[in-house]
């Protein structure tokens, strides 16, 4: 069994080797529409589009060389690391019960199911590494695009044309497409759904074979206080994995289990372990319904706040960044937008923590954090800011 507070937490490092992908592509991408200069004929700006989306793409890709071997560290430490500490929980189970279960290194079975699991997530992975590096350049083109059809109509002057077309870069970020729906999302949803989703599985999987060799039938599946709606109905309970108990429901059919929406499913941080009658004590933690749907709802704010706060920090990246490439009035122009994002930024900062505060919620530091957004460029923020509110 995974506890709800793991599943939680444990794809933060992997989430964070693939925003660093993310943030250099953002920051690339405005260094050279900083660097576009007053083109005016169409030819010459395809030439230069053309010549700059190569060396992106070729920079992106060399980015992607060196973070995949550190994803696929990663992502099998994560794979171990959760299988172990999910075994040791269900054998403490067996052993009251006087039961001797093997160990997963003697278990060929056991093995070869978090194998299966761990390459399937990683086949997830390269699909969103292949997407990053891809869209990227189409977000290239899109936006130099956008700014060069404002100049050349005369929607907008060259100044004001590139530092929006920055802007909009940086807090958009990189859409990736989600291979299970075809729309697309961002990378840290993708990733993060990837990684919780196969590592779950995977000691679900686990679970399920030892209880095949312990001959245990009965399941008790973990529960949280801001569960989803549709997964608080039956989070909690002990379950008949076969249906043939007269006394518990059916664990598959009441669960959903081995669907995508269902326990284990998408993003879900529930998980079962074995119960053993006469040996297991139930665990008899029931949350109101209505207090549930309040403390998932409230979650999903808390999320979306993190969510802004990053993409704002990737602005002031990506502005600072396209601010020392451009010179003159553009620079001028992004260093005024610099200042106006930190003052968005101190503000959000500000909000978030008075949500949590009022809601009774732990702020989630690492969720507000982007690669390359150091204590020194925080105290740069503040201090435009500051300067900002003075001026």
């Amino acid at each position: 069994m995974l506890t709800p507070d793991y599943l939680f937490n444990c794809t933060d490092r992997i989430v964070e080797i693939y925003e660093q992908l993310q943030t250099f592509a953002v920051t690339d991408i405005a260094r050279r529409i900083a660097k576009m200069g007053t083109i005016t004929d169409t030819a010459r700006f395809q030439i230069w589009q053309a010549q700059q989306a190569g060396l992106h793409y070729e920079e992106i890709l060399k980015r992607v060389s060196k973070l995949t071997g550190m994803s696929q560290t990663e992502v099998k430490r994560l794979f171990e690391e959760a299988g172990t500490q999910s075994l040791k929980f269900d054998d403490s189970i067996y052993r009251r019960a006087g039961l001797s279960p093997i160990p997963i290194s003697q278990s060929p079975q056991m093995l070869s199911v978090l194998e299966a699991l761990y390459q399937q997530t990683n086949g997830e992975l390269r699909n969103f590494t292949r997407s990053i590096a891809l869209d990227s350049q189409r977000t290239f083109f899109s936006a130099s695009d956008k700014a060069y059809m404002e100049v050349s109509s005369g929607m907008s002057d060259y100044i004001s044309a590139i530092s929006r077309s920055v802007r909009e870069t940086a807090a958009n970020g990189i859409q990736v497409i989600d291979y299970a729906s075809g729309s697309r999302i961002s990378v840290e949803a993708g990733v993060r759904r990837a990684v919780l989703t196969g590592v779950n599985q995977g000691a679900a999987k686990l679970t399920e074979a030892l209880a095949d060799e312990m001959g245990c039938d009965l399941v008790e599946v973990t529960s949280h206080a801001n569960a989803r709606p549709e997964h608080a109905v039956w989070q909690g309970k002990i379950y008949s994995r076969s249906g043939t108990s007269r006394k518990y429901p059916d664990f598959i059919s009441n669960t959903g289990y081995g669907t995508g929406p269902g326990l284990c499913g998408w993003n879900c941080r529930h998980s079962f372990y074995p119960f053993l009658e006469g040996v297991s004590e139930p665990s008899m933690t029931q949350y109101d319904p209505e207090k549930v749907k309040k403390a998932y709802d409230l979650s999903q704010k808390q999320r979306g706040m993190e969510r802004r706060i990053r993409n704002t920090k990737r602005e002031l990246n990506a502005t600072d960044a396209a601010s020392k490439t451009a010179s003159g009035d553009v620079a001028a122009k992004l260093k005024e937008a610099y200042q106006n994002q930190a003052v968005k930024l101190k503000r959000q900062r500000i909000e978030y923590e008075a949500f949590c505060r009022d809601n009774n919620l732990k702020t989630q530091a690492e969720r507000t954090q982007i690669p390359g957004f150091s204590r020194s460029e925080a105290s740069r923020a503040t201090a435009a800011a500051r300067k900002k509110a003075e001026g």
